[in-house]
């Protein structure tokens, strides 16, 4: 296909895709919080049975999360809305904290109270950090912690998610209701935005969220290798210190530890500090001259986008053996194997590893067939050609969250195809 042709292609599935998911108001992943106060209020009974399935974090991991790290910036805003009453009485006002991926975080006064929708607070961020509104709604409001990852509908209530946080951690880490865990709120990008959008993108504070986003998962999530991450080292070095420099990788600076702030965790043993250093020194050679910040910004994105697992949203589980080894055990304990991160995207789904943050599979959505039971909560996946099909089993609690994230992303990849059809069928003979 030439470089023509593929060009209409992109054009055509961008403003289509576009079209889509305004349409579609980003309504994807979660269930109402509503739905998750019932399902846990007819399942708590059965708390017991459900530690059996509880999802732990391992504290030994080397994956790390955000909100352990000092904030370097702290603002306080009000929404611009006015106060309404219940019953004759004015709602109490209240506050959201939202983070950021750069170590950020704002806290907004909202003046609805419980009221406030996810959709309002995304727009005052939104205007607080100079986001056009053409771009507000490729960013959305998540809560997160450790293991759970959960994007907030526009039209949902935080403080009333943050009510029922406990009922809904039930439901997703089976964690007993009774414990008093706060959710996270972040404000990061929409999972369901598509590459060929992004890749349109030219609103400067927009394509800083998205670095802030792609070099959190550099250092926390995905399963690079040394040589991608010295070459992303080397693009952070330019941004932070300038043109290559000697001085810039004295002892002195390595003695201070610098470079391992740009190493992830999970990789830093593979090599010492002085090869690192040899590595990140002859990356940020290439980028001389390169002294655009927004420029900087731009190529590390682009070097994400090659990976297939860019843009995934994680479910967490442990990977299971089969259905009569387990019987045989007579405990459903004795199935647990090792703990996994399942990525979801529009290129397919990612087991990797969690503890070594390794991937261990790629499969593309017409490689594989799938089946979650809500009943004993175990995915299915069986894939393979006829004469050595293969079965996996990841129990997880967070099935049929994945299972809809497939079943949105197979929905716009038959879309893409349907205009990819369309295109070469009215292209000129």
């Amino acid at each position: 296909m030439n470089s023509c042709f593929s060009k209409v292609i992109r054009e055509k599935s961008q403003a289509y895709l576009k079209s889509y998911l305004e349409k579609r108001n980003f309504q994807h992943l979660l269930l109402s919080s509503t739905e998750a106060v019932e399902e846990a209020s007819e399942s708590a009974d059965s708390e017991v049975a459900a530690d059996n399935l509880s999802l732990s974090f391992d504290s030994k991991t080397y994956l790390s999360d955000y909100t352990d790290k000092p904030h370097k910036e702290s603002f306080k805003t009000r929404l611009p809305l006015p106060k309404v009453k219940l019953a004759g009485k004015l709602i109490k006002e209240k506050e959201i904290k939202v983070y950021f991926l750069d170590s950020s975080k704002s806290i907004l006064v909202c003046p609805r109270g419980k009221f406030t929708t996810s959709w309002e607070i995304c727009n005052r961020l939104g205007e607080l950090i100079g986001l056009s509104p053409q771009v507000q709604g490729y960013f959305c409001l998540w809560v997160t912690e450790s293991i759970l990852e959960l994007a907030l509908k526009f039209n949902y209530e935080p403080f009333i998610v943050r009510k029922h946080y406990p009922e809904t951690t039930f439901r997703f880490l089976r964690r007993p209701i009774k414990s008093s865990v706060e959710p996270v709120f972040v404000y990061r990008r929409d999972p369901f935005l598509d590459k060929y959008i992004e890749k349109g993108i030219t609103d400067p504070c927009a394509i800083k969220l998205l670095y802030d986003e792609c070099r959190f998962n550099v250092l926390n999530k995905y399963p690079i290798s040394a040589r991608d991450v010295a070459q992303l080292a080397g693009l952070d070095m330019q941004l932070i210190f300038g043109d290559w420099m000697e001085s810039t990788y004295s002892e002195q600076f390595l003695s201070q530890r610098k470079i391992f702030e740009l190493i992830p965790k999970f990789i830093q043993a593979k090599n010492d500090e002085k090869t690192w250093r040899s590595l990140v020194s002859e990356a940020h050679k290439k980028y001389q001259g390169k002294n655009d910040v927004l420029l900087i910004q731009k190529l590390y994105i682009q070097y994400c986008h090659q990976f297939p697992f860019y843009g995934c949203s994680f479910i967490y589980g442990r990977i299971c053996f089969d259905a009569k080894y387990r019987e045989s055990k007579g405990a459903i304990n004795s199935a647990f194997g090792d703990f996994m991160r399942v990525g979801v995207n529009s290129e397919g789904i990612f087991i990797i590893d969690h503890a070594k943050n390794e991937l261990k599979l790629h499969l593309g959505y017409y490689e594989f067939n799938w089946q979650y039971s809500d009943i004993d909560k175990l995915l299915y996946l069986e894939f393979g050609d006829l004469k050595y099909f293969k079965t996996l089993l990841i129990m997880t609690p967070q099935g049929e969250l994945m299972e809809g994230l497939i079943l949105s992303f197979m929905e716009m990849q038959l879309i893409r195809n349907r205009i990819a059809r369309g295109v070469k069928e009215n292209a000129p003979k």
